[in-house]
């Protein structure tokens, strides 16, 4: 598993300041986003998520983040994708 970085750039985004920076683990996380970065040969992607606004993209990043999440997540009897 690779441990680049993927940005993920919120609706409400002005500036590259304004993109969440996470782990491409935590990333793929997300069908939609892993969906995405199947399709990006760049090293470090940007995803644009128009929906989304930076402080609920925040809240799901850590809570993607969390260990017990993560540890569900990696489990070989999970029958069905996180997002």
């Amino acid at each position: 598993m690779s441990t680049s970085r993927v940005y993920l750039r919120p609706s409400d985004a002005h500036s590259d300041a304004d993109r969440v920076s996470t782990s491409r683990a935590t990333a793929e996380m997300s069908n939609l986003v892993k969906d995405m970065l199947a399709d990006d040969d760049d090293e470090t992607p940007e995803i644009p998520l128009p929906n989304v606004t930076r402080s609920a993209l925040l809240k799901v990043v850590e809570f993607a983040r969390s260990t017990p999440l993560i540890q569900w997540y990696k489990s070989p009897g999970r029958s069905s994708p996180l997002i």
